[in-house]
């Protein structure tokens, strides 16, 4: 079973390596732990993976930190052959 959903990124954050953040980064130094008042966050983090040596994408993943910024809208149901 799958959930297809409707996702607001709005300023995202694109991770290209593994990172754990804890809340949106900072658009400005990239990190989640910024307290300058002047730096907004982003909303939303894109992480990308590449195998080494591979050129294609293995998976994308989309995290967004407040629940208003998504709608589950689908629940799909598929058998893999």
């Amino acid at each position: 079973m799958m959930f297809i959903a409707r996702v607001v990124l709005g300023h995202a954050y694109i991770s290209r390596q593994p990172q754990r953040f804890r809340k949106p980064p900072c658009l400005s130094c990239n990190s989640d732990g910024c307290v300058n008042q002047n730096h907004h966050s982003s909303d939303s983090v894109i992480g990308t993976h590449r195998d080494s040596g591979v050129t294609r994408l293995n998976f994308r993943e989309f995290i967004v930190y407040d629940l208003k910024q998504s709608y589950p809208e689908f629940l799909v149901e598929y058998e893999r052959k």
